[in-house]
């Protein structure tokens, strides 16, 4: 007999829901709700690259580039000057080996447009040398 409508019958044993019988492989975890379920649409269209965004991706610029580092020390970050002019704010921050004013840099990276900075248009270094 069910010892309650919810348990679950394995192996002829009645098993109260979320126990997972010994020998069991772990169900797969689900993806998150936010999370997109296909690949970037965008990654093979020249100088764009998708971002994730509650489960939509969206197409933003896709940057190769030579800067310098400059530190901005009125707000007390690290910035990316590109030689076109623009300028970024690394996501996370410099790894310390770059956190030197003055050295020059070429990276690549995605514009983060869902995110904003006091200091600047943001973007998410893929590499960096």
């Amino acid at each position: 007999m069910q010892p309650a409508p919810d348990w679950v019958c394995v192996n002829g044993d009645w098993l109260p829901p979320g126990l997972v019988p010994a020998g069991t492989p772990p169900p797969p975890p689900s993806p998150e709700p936010a999370g997109c379920t296909i690949r970037d649409p965008f990654i093979g269209i020249p100088g764009l690259i998708g971002i994730c965004v509650n489960g939509d991706w969206i197409p933003t610029e896709y940057l190769q580039a030579s800067a310098t580092v400059r530190f901005h020390a009125a707000e007390l970050g690290w910035v990316l000057h590109l030689d076109d002019g623009r300028y970024f704010v690394p996501l996370g921050g410099l790894a310390t080996e770059f956190q030197v004013d003055g050295l020059r840099v070429t990276f690549t990276g995605r514009v983060r447009i869902d995110l904003v900075s006091p200091l600047g248009a943001i973007v998410e270094i893929l590499e960096i040398n």
